[in-house]
């Protein structure tokens, strides 16, 4: 839905965004950031038992979006309400002076710094155990996507099954059975945590992240303006197991 000035003020509906907390003894978190209009509607609505915050509207008008301000606060809230719930979060926090970034804002980070210092055209991919952030700097413009539910632990099934066996095993540098590969990737979403004990294992894991970057090449370019390859120098990309 577009959530836009221009939309007729009487059918437009607010834009909420919530973050679930992993504990509801707190108020759930309401990121609005929808026409401007409607904010008022929205506060009245949502005052009570709801943290609400109101920021500026992510697509003002149809030419034009305004993404940092949801941004910012989504990020603040998944800090607040998820990693702050995490094992051990607070005993890192007493290890450190700087702040604690999730992994997607770090490595977009990293791909804006490296481009800006570079002055060049910079693509990046970050690998999860269960999405895929795909980043690019194009002309000084930074793009971020994500494919959810796609990744090397959580979510490797979901590879395997929209890259097809087959297509998985064409990377192997050895010939085994369909089944065994399947037999392993599967054996990982009951295990997400562990890592390659064997070869063989790890060779299938490699396989299934390149078909992973081969599936997701339409997402990459999908919007973005054309680039000569060229010009395009870096290539970062990393398995997060």
């Amino acid at each position: 839905m577009r959530c836009t000035e221009e939309h007729n003020r009487g059918r437009d509906l607010p834009c909420l965004s919530p973050i679930s907390s992993p504990t509801w003894e707190a108020p759930p978190p309401v990121v609005y950031a929808g026409n401007k209009d409607a904010a008022p509607l929205v506060r009245d609505t949502l005052s009570e038992g709801f943290d609400l915050k109101v920021v500026e509207n992510l697509r003002p008008t149809l030419e034009r979006e305004v993404l940092e301000p949801a941004r910012t606060a989504i990020h603040e809230l998944f800090m607040s309400h998820v990693m702050a719930h995490a094992p051990g979060y607070e005993k890192l926090r007493s290890w450190v002076d700087a702040d604690i970034v999730p992994t997607p804002a770090a490595a977009g980070r990293m791909i804006e710094v490296l481009a800006y210092r570079h002055r060049a055209n910079l693509f990046g991919v970050d690998i999860g155990g269960a999405t895929t952030d795909v980043f690019s700097v194009i002309d000084g413009s930074f793009h971020r996507s994500v494919s959810a539910n796609l990744g090397m632990s959580y979510s490797a099934g979901n590879v395997l099954i929209e890259a097809g066996v087959e297509n998985v095993l064409r990377w192997l540098p050895f010939k085994v059975p369909w089944h065994q590969v399947a037999d392993r990737v599967f054996t990982k979403l009951i295990n997400p945590t562990t890592v390659p004990r064997t070869f063989m294992d790890l060779q299938i894991e490699q396989a299934l992240a390149t078909e992973l970057m081969r599936e997701r090449k339409p997402l990459v370019a999908d919007g973005m303006p054309p680039v000569d390859k060229h010009e395009c120098v870096g290539v970062a990309s990393y398995v997060d197991r």
